[in-house]
C-alpha cells in the first residue's frame, strides 16, 4: 500500500522534477469567473485524490481490524486487555495453577494480560479463601452503550465471583456478585496446560460474562482504570478486557466510498 501511495504522488503533475502543465488560454476575453486550472489538470488532481482516499480507506480498515480481538461473536478492544495485575497472596496460587496453551508458566503479568485468550489462572478459591486479583489498564475502559467489558472464563467448572471497578486505578467501589448463570458461551475451545501438569493439555470451553459499567455506579462517558476479581468457588479466569465499540471496517469503507462519489460529482462540474 505504501508503494501504491508513492506511485500516486509521483504521477502528480506537481511532483518534483515535473513541469506544471500549461494553463489553458482559450477562455473568452472579459469572462470574470474563469478557472485558471484547465480541465485536464483538474481531472488529474481529482483522480489522484480518489486514489489517495482509496489507499487511506484500505489502511484504515486494516488498522481497525487489527485493533480487535474476537472470541466467537464477541469483539474486544486490543488496547484494553490490561497491563498489570497484583494478587493478595503474592502469587502462590497463580504460580501453581497457571493456564497456558503452551507448556510454560506465563508469569506476571502474562497470566491475565495481553490481547489474546491463551493464558489464565485456574482453581481460584479451590484451596481455601480466594486471593483477589487486581488488573490495571493503561487505556481506560469507557462506559458507553451496552456491555463495556467482558470477563472471560474457562469452563472447567461453573463458578460465581465478586467483581468491582476503580475509576482512578486505586480506589475501588463496592463489589457485586456475578453469578455463574450469567456466563455466555462463545463457541470457542482452548487446550490449556495446567500448572506444569505433564498429562495436559486439557480442553475447556470459553465463556464470557458481559459487564455494563453503569451497574457499578460509573456515569455514562466516564471510565475505569482498574478491576478486581475474587472467586466464590474455583474460578478459572482467563481475561477481563474492554469491549468498547471500534468502528467496523465495512463502515469505514462505506464512508470512504461516499467521499469518492462526492469527489467525482465535483469533478464533473
Amino acid at each position: 500500500m505504501l508503494k501504491a501511495l508513492t506511485n500516486v504522488l509521483q504521477e502528480s503533475p506537481f511532483a518534483a522534477g515535473k513541469k506544471s502543465p500549461a494553463i489553458s488560454q482559450d477562455f473568452p476575453v472579459g469572462v470574470m469567473n474563469f478557472n485558471p486550472v484547465n480541465n485536464k489538470v483538474k481531472g488529474h488532481l481529482m483522480m489522484n485524490a480518489q486514489k489517495l482516499l482509496t489507499i487511506y480507506i484500505a489502511l484504515a480498515a486494516a488498522s481497525i481490524a487489527s485493533a480487535q480481538a474476537t472470541l466467537g461473536s464477541y469483539v474486544f478492544n486490543n488496547a484494553q486487555f490490561g497491563n498489570s495485575f497484583t494478587d493478595t497472596d503474592g502469587g502462590s496460587l497463580a504460580n501453581g495453577n497457571w493456564l497456558n496453551t503452551v507448556d510454560a508458566n506465563p508469569g506476571n503479568p502474562g497470566m491475565l494480560t495481553g490481547a489474546h485468550f491463551n493464558t489464565g489462572i485456574a482453581n481460584i478459591g479451590l484451596f481455601g479463601p480466594s486471593p483477589t486479583y487486581q488488573i490495571g489498564y493503561s487505556t481506560a475502559i469507557v462506559n458507553g452503550a451496552g456491555a463495556d467489558l467482558g470477563v472471560v472464563v474457562a469452563r472447567f467448572s461453573a463458578d460465581s465471583f465478586d467483581f468491582s471497578v476503580s475509576q482512578d486505578g486505586t480506589n475501588f467501589g463496592v463489589a457485586s456478585t456475578i453469578t455463574a448463570s450469567t456466563a455466555l458461551a462463545t463457541g470457542e475451545i482452548r487446550q490449556y496446560f495446567y500448572g506444569g501438569n505433564s498429562s495436559g493439555p486439557f480442553g475447556a470451553n470459553l465463556f464470557v460474562h458481559l459487564i455494563d459499567l453503569s451497574d457499578f455506579g460509573v456515569a455514562s462517558g466516564a471510565s475505569i482504570l482498574g478491576t478486581r476479581v475474587t472467586s466464590l468457588g474455583e474460578l478459572d479466569l482467563v481475561r477481563v478486557a474492554g469491549m468498547n465499540a471500534v468502528p467496523e471496517p465495512s463502515s469505514m469503507i462505506a464512508l470512504g466510498l461516499g467521499a469518492v462519489a462526492l469527489l467525482r460529482r465535483k469533478a464533473t462540474r
